[in-house]
Order: structure tokens, then sequence, then C-alpha cells
């Protein structure tokens, strides 16, 4: 099994706040409804300022209640999708180390990468994604289309920025930290797709490499990752050299 480094997940102090800001917009609503009903009954205010202050405000905060209610699901998914491949990754031979939910600077640069793999051929960034539906445009494309049915079994359309364009940003970050550090490797791109209900439909070519992983078929990435020619091997040392130069550069 594979050694594991860094197991917390930023996603989960994100979900904690995003709870927290919708526990206090509710807590406003309600305070909005108590002065509304005390300015009719003690007629504190005229009706009419009082109506537009709760209609106004009190829309706002539902709208508000709902765009947080949406990024607390997206986030929740998010942790969910890392949390399961993590596990995948884990059945890494023990010569791999896993490094995950970075943080890392360059010159003032960031970049947050979900996993960064060490082993004894190579280092590679992994980006995960938890998204459903059909994924289509150009490898080289800013965004990329994604197109789902929801429950109600009406199509959904949206833009995603192209997880290749951010896994590729991702590599040129650590590849100067690691040029810093006098460690000239190549690195590898990979973005692993998790959910069951996702289908590509990408034109082009790319060097990032691709996986749809479904349950009960995680053997794919792992055995890419153990067969991976990279016409390097290596050593204890080297491999410790590269883990220590990437958690210096974790914020």
């Amino acid at each position: 099994m594979a050694t594991v480094l860094n197991r917390t997940n930023h996603l989960k102090k994100d979900i904690r706040w995003t709870k927290i800001k919708i526990f206090l917009q509710i807590l406003k609503l309600f305070i909005l409804f108590v002065i509304y009903v005390c300015s009719l009954t003690f007629d504190i205010w005229d009706k009419f300022v009082s109506s537009y202050i709760a209609l106004g405000y009190g829309t706002y905060t539902i709208f508000r209640i709902t765009y947080l209610q949406k990024k607390k699901s997206i986030l929740a998914n998010g942790l969910e999708g890392e949390k399961y491949f993590l596990k995948v990754a884990e059945k890494l031979p023990k010569s791999y180390t896993i490094l995950t939910d970075l943080d890392i600077g360059y010159k003032g640069n960031f970049s947050q990468l979900d996993m960064i793999v060490v082993g004894d051929n190579g280092v590679f960034i992994i980006e995960v994604k938890n998204v459903r539906g059909t994924i289509t445009g150009h490898v080289t494309d800013h965004d990329l289309t994604q197109t789902k049915i929801n429950r109600d079994g009406k199509k959904y359309v949206k833009t995603i920025y192209n997880p290749i364009k951010q896994v590729e940003t991702h590599r040129e970050r650590l590849k100067d930290i690691l040029k810093s550090n006098k460690i000239n490797i190549r690195i590898e791109n990979i973005v692993a797709f998790v959910n069951k209900d996702i289908h590509l439909n990408l034109q082009g070519k790319s060097s990032t490499k691709l996986f749809t992983i479904r349950r009960g078929k995680e053997h794919s990435i792992i055995q890419y990752l153990v067969d991976f020619k990279g016409n390097i091997t290596l050593n204890k040392n080297q491999k410790d050299k590269i883990i220590q130069s990437i958690l210096n550069a974790n914020k």
C-alpha cells in the first residue's frame, strides 16, 4: 500500500464555512420577518417602507441561500470524489508516495492540486473530477461543455473550465518549483473522472491522460501508474528530495 502524506482536505473546511453562511442567511431572513411583523403590529415604520425592506432584502437573502446550497452540493461532490479516488490510489505499491490537497506556490503564483504521486518511474499530477453528464469540446479549448439530464428530466447545459488546461497549469508550476531545487524531471498529467455517469466526447489529442473510473474497474489507472515507462528510475533519495521540495512549496 502506498504512503499517503497530508490526508486533510480543504473542501471539508469550505463546506463547513458554507454551512455557517447558510445558517447566518436563514437567521437574517428570520430577523427580517420578525421586523416586518413588528412594524405592522406596532406601526413602528411606514407599512410601505417596511414591506419594501422585507421584500427586497428577503428576496436577496433567499437567492443567497439558494446559491450557497448549490455551492455546498458542488463542494460535497468534489470531496466525495477525492476521498473515493484516494482509496483507489492507496492500492499502489508501497514504493509510491501520494501527496494530497496541495496549494503550491512559486514566485507569488499558486496552484491548488488534488494529488501528486511520486513513484520509482516518475512524478504524476492527478486532477480528480466528480462531474456527471457528457463532456464535449476540443482538448485545447479553455472551456468544455457539460450536458446532463436533471432529476426532472430536463436537459441542462453549462460550461466548465477545461481540466486539461487546469492540470497543465499545475504542471508548469510544479516544474518551476522542482527546477528551483535543481530537479529536472518530466511530469505526467492525469485527469480522473470518477462519476459513474460521465461520458467524454473530446476532440483532438493531448499529452494529458484521461481516465473515466468506474466502481469495480479502478485497476486501470493503478496499472497505468505502475507500468508507465518514463525512461527514468528514481531512487529513494531522489524521491525524498522531490517530495520535500513539494512540501516546502505547500502553502
